[in-house]
C-alpha cells in the first residue's frame, strides 16, 4: 500500500498527546506552544491537504506554512506533521532557517536587526523616542530583553 492509499476520506482529528508534546522537528531556536488557535488552523487546514493531495497524486509532497513572525507556523506545522504521521504517512516539519540562503544565525541577526529598526522607527514615528528612551532601548537590545513582552 502506497501512502496516498493511506489518506482518509472521513478524517476527525487525532488526540493530541497527554502531554502537549508535539515533535517539531529541526526548529531552533523556536519555542512550539501548541495553544487552541493552532489546532484550530491545523483541523481547518488538514482535510483541504488531504483532498488536494487525493486529487493530485505524486510521490512526494512537499507543504510549505508561510506567513509573519509569530502567527504560529511552527505550530501549525508541527501539528500537520503530527496529523500525518498518525495516519501512517510520513511527515517532517522543517524550517525554512534550514534552507537559507545565509546560515541559521545570520538569519536570526537579520531578524533582530529587522525587529530592532522597526521598533526604532516606530518608537521616532509615535513621537516618543528621546535620548533617554534610545538609552533603555539600547541597554534592551545588549540584555537580549527588547523581545520581552513585559518590558513594554
Amino acid at each position: 500500500m502506497n501512502w496516498m492509499e493511506k489518506l482518509p476520506y472521513d478524517w476527525t482529528p487525532p488526540a493530541l498527546p497527554a502531554d502537549g508534546e508535539i515533535p517539531h522537528g529541526d526548529m531552533p531556536g523556536d519555542s512550539v506552544q501548541i495553544g487552541e488557535k493552532h489546532i484550530q488552523k491545523a483541523n481547518l487546514i488538514f482535510p483541504e491537504l488531504l483532498r488536494l493531495m487525493r486529487e493530485n497524486p505524486a510521490e512526494k509532497i512537499v507543504v510549505a506554512v508561510s506567513g509573519g513572525s509569530g502567527v504560529g507556523k511552527s505550530e501549525t506545522a508541527s501539528l500537520l506533521s503530527y496529523y500525518f504521521n498518525q495516519l501512517g504517512v510520513g511527515a517532517y516539519p522543517l524550517s525554512g532557517d534550514n534552507s537559507p540562503r545565509r546560515i541559521p544565525a545570520q538569519n536570526d541577526a537579520e531578524r533582530e536587526r529587522v525587529f530592532r529598526g522597526g521598533g526604532g522607527t516606530g518608537m521616532l514615528d509615535a513621537g516618543v523616542y528621546t535620548e533617554a528612551a534610545g538609552k533603555i532601548l539600547r541597554n534592551l537590545w545588549v540584555s537580549g530583553a527588547d523581545a520581552d513582552p513585559a518590558q513594554c
